[in-house]
């Protein structure tokens, strides 16, 4: 990372996407020229913020679906997931002057984050302890009902992630929903693919 950073210090054209700077901003359809003013920036922000209803953050995940649940009218249990995509493999802890170098060489996409977190932070003061419990809670009885544990599976560019075994004895009224909890984004489109053309075939 710290060679990476150098790279891009000493870079005078810019390299946009997944592996130059913003990609967030990048991935919602703005270009690089676009970010190097502050203003235009918290301009920008406030038009995204205009454009979605919701943004879930990671770090505040139980918020997030508690607010989906809320928005969407869902029930629970429509709104508990496992964890996806884990890695096999933990990273390194970086320096804090390389923390500090990364969010200035990102200072928009920093902006973005940082605006959105406070936004959902304020958002999810609504919800009582007994809500996060709940939740919790219908987390446990699935993860009882379906997990036998975990397995080292393949994701895009054969990337390993941690998976999910399914139980063997799984009682019928659930094995279904067991297997779509499980399933990564791959799976889950080839699921309904699958079905997709079973319904075109029938129709």
């Amino acid at each position: 990372m710290e060679h990476y950073m150098e790279f891009f210090e000493n870079y005078t054209s810019i390299i946009q996407g997944a592996y130059g700077k913003n990609p967030n901003f990048f991935d919602l359809g703005f270009d690089e020229k676009q970010l190097s003013n502050k203003h235009y920036i918290r301009k920008l922000i406030r038009r995204i913020d205009q454009q979605f209803d919701l943004v879930m953050i990671t770090e505040l995940w139980e918020e997030s679906l508690l607010l989906v649940q809320k928005k969407m009218c869902l029930s629970i249990d429509e709104i508990v997931v496992f964890d996806a995509n884990v890695r096999v493999k933990s990273i390194p802890e970086i320096s804090e002057s390389l923390k500090d170098k990364i969010l200035q060489f990102n200072d928009a996409d920093h902006q973005l984050y940082q605006y959105f977190y406070q936004k959902l932070k304020e958002e999810a003061k609504e919800f009582h302890p007994s809500d996060f419990e709940s939740l919790r809670q219908r987390k446990k009885f699935w993860t009882d009902i379906c997990i036998g544990g975990r397995e080292h599976k393949i994701s895009y560019s054969n990337r390993k992630y941690l998976g999910y075994m399914l139980k063997n004895d799984i009682d019928h009224k659930y094995r279904d929903e067991c297997e779509r909890m499980v399933a990564s984004e791959i799976e889950f489109v080839d699921m309904y693919t699958e079905k997709m053309n079973e319904d075109a075939a029938n129709y």
